[in-house]
């Protein structure tokens, strides 16, 4: 993107979240560098004082609350709630429990990063719904930042 995703788009996606929770972590440094999104998943993980988390990447400026609050909601009896488009998971924009944390760690541990794998080995409930395109939408480019803006 050519400059910091965080610091550009982060405003706005805490500030959805703070509409919908009362505490939100931002995890900012992982407690291992250089695991990408399943560290800070690790991270956010164990250092959340609730039972469950959101996870979002920075860079999905498009969050709808209601989304975020129907993922939450459907949260009781899995371990996970991840939206679901074709064969593909969206476990940047999810729901976790933290009882996750030890699966997370085991994998971290066999040297395997991909959220993509992890979400198959939770007991996921997986949510597929076109309407909700537009807020699972990140943002990779200057120019679709300045798309957005208007």
């Amino acid at each position: 993107m050519g400059t910091d995703k965080a610091a550009l788009i982060g405003p706005r996606v805490e500030a959805v979240l703070r509409q919908c929770f009362p505490q939100t972590l931002v995890v900012r440094e992982d407690d291992t560098p250089g695991l990408g999104p399943i560290g800070g998943l690790a991270t956010a993980l164990r250092r959340v004082e609730t039972d469950a988390i959101f996870l979002v990447a920075c860079d999905m400026p498009l969050l709808d609350p209601v989304v975020i609050r129907e993922l939450t909601e459907l949260l009781t009896g899995y371990d996970a709630v991840v939206p679901q488009a074709g064969e593909y998971f969206e476990p940047l924009h999810a729901v976790y429990h933290r009882r996750c944390l030890s699966i997370v760690e085991e994998q971290i541990r066999a040297g395997d990063l991909s959220l993509q794998r992890l979400i198959p080995r939770l007991n996921a409930r997986l949510v597929s719904r076109p309407d909700w395109g537009r807020t699972l939408c990140n943002v990779n480019t200057l120019a679709e930042w300045a798309a957005l803006q208007y």
